[in-house]
């Protein structure tokens, strides 16, 4: 009785504190929110899990700051009674997201099951609206917004680099395969901390980020998560690019020195988490598991990948897809009868955001939910050429566009659908923010 008592007593406290704050200070709402976003899988110990009609979730820090945000843009736009001019000035990335969202959610309830991913999905897309519409009110500075969200970040690193130290000093023994859900967490802040890196024009500012990029770059490589590598190696070389135009265009030989130096301290920590790696493991990645598909055969059912004849190619199918053949099958299967139906957010392992869409939403929920991905990008591409000629406005936008695009190739690979941080991203850059 007392173990389920102090957890809604703590959870009440908690909630209380936070209200009273936000009620002092509105921004501190959003700072609150960066600093709690990359903490997704934590708190289920400490909070109370409540259970209400039929549903049992615990109510983590930032789905309450979700809660409070969407509470104040609700009853804002009632007092003021200006709802359509509001609805007017919404980004037009919110529009067909929110009717993906609607579509799924319905598909959802028509299932009668998983009913709270299908919520949380449209709680996040309504802060793709509510959260401009809140940074218009108050003076949200985005350098220590990220600030905040790097800090939390670190926050959630912590058990693994707690482990990975234990390890070497021959206290635990880690498994790898626990770290892989942090890894495209980790990509995505990868790119947020690049940005302050090029950015920054203080000496000592410039060489503290430089160790925090380095570290970053060691745990992604830790956490062995292949599609996370895919997905950062990918988006790097993109980044350079616009670096680069960037630095040809205005001349700017300083910038074109960081931009070396973010590829310096990647190579030091590859070859830094290949030393770590071999500590604790005995070896990095077995380069003949990686180039032989008949070492994937425990890993992998599909007899389909026996059935290509190319031996380059099955050692590709077989690496990155794994079981996730077996899921998109199963996928496509259950579609196959009627493909404009959805299923909502059932209990199925995807492995794959966009196979996850499809079945969410249908073929037109899968259209909707890419089309607001790619209208994301575009509008990205758009400030990047409007605002060229600020360093810092020119990269943050072409960070924010680089961190979905980390989330869309990650998704590739695994079920990411209803991860807080992309959903966060995408309202944060859709916001009128000030360096």
């Amino acid at each position: 009785m007392l173990s389920e008592i102090l957890p809604a007593v703590f959870m009440a406290l908690f909630y209380a504190c936070a209200c009273f704050i936000f009620f002092k200070r509105k921004e501190y709402i959003v700072y609150f929110m960066c600093l709690t976003v990359p903490l997704y899988d934590y708190f289920p110990g400490i909070f109370y899990k409540i259970n209400m009609f039929g549903i049992a979730f615990t109510l983590k820090p930032y789905l309450f700051c979700e809660l409070v945000l969407l509470g104040v843009y609700v009853l804002d736009m009632i007092k003021h009674k200006r709802m359509i001019e509001e609805i007017r000035n919404i980004n037009v990335v919110f529009f067909p997201l929110a009717l993906f969202g609607v579509l799924a959610l319905f598909f959802t309830a028509k299932e009668r099951e998983n009913y709270f991913c299908g919520v949380n999905l449209c709680l996040m897309i309504l802060t793709v609206a509510a959260l401009p519409y809140f940074v218009k009110k108050v003076s949200i500075n985005v350098n220590k917004a990220l600030r905040f969200l790097i800090l939390g970040f670190f926050i959630s690193a912590v058990p693994m680099m707690s482990a990975i130290f234990l390890s070497k000093i021959g206290l635990c023994a880690v498994r790898y395969d626990s770290f892989k859900i942090y890894g495209m967490t980790f990509s995505i802040i990868a790119i947020i901390i690049i940005f302050k890196y090029i950015t920054e024009n203080d000496v000592r500012r410039f060489l503290k980020k430089t160790g925090v990029l380095f570290l970053v770059f060691v745990l992604i490589f830790l956490t062995r998560a292949r599609a996370s590598w895919f997905s950062l190696f990918f988006c790097l070389p993109l980044f350079a690019f616009f670096s680069l135009k960037y630095c040809f265009a205005r001349k700017d030989r300083i910038v074109l020195a960081k931009t070396a130096m973010v590829c310096l301290v990647l190579i030091a920590a590859f070859f830094c988490a290949v030393n770590i790696e071999k500590n604790i493991y005995g070896e990095f990645v077995s380069l003949d598991q990686m180039f032989d598909a008949n070492k994937h055969i425990t890993n992998n059912a599909d007899p389909m990948m026996w059935g290509i004849k190319n031996k380059v190619l099955r050692m590709i199918w077989a690496y990155l897809a794994h079981e996730r053949t077996m899921a998109w099958q199963k996928v496509f299967s259950i579609m196959y009868q009627n493909p404009f139906l959805g299923h909502g957010l059932i209990y199925l392992p995807t492995h794959n955001i966009f196979m996850e869409a499809f079945l969410a939403g249908g073929i037109i929920g899968m259209i909707l939910f890419v089309s607001g991905m790619v209208s994301f990008c575009i509008e990205r591409i758009h400030q990047m050429f409007v605002s060229r000629k600020n360093l810092g406005m020119y990269y943050l936008n072409g960070a924010f566009m680089i961190c979905i695009m980390v989330w869309a190739i990650n998704g590739l690979f695994q079920t990411n659908l209803n991860e807080y941080l992309p959903w966060f991203i995408i309202a944060l850059s859709s916001s009128d923010l000030n360096l």
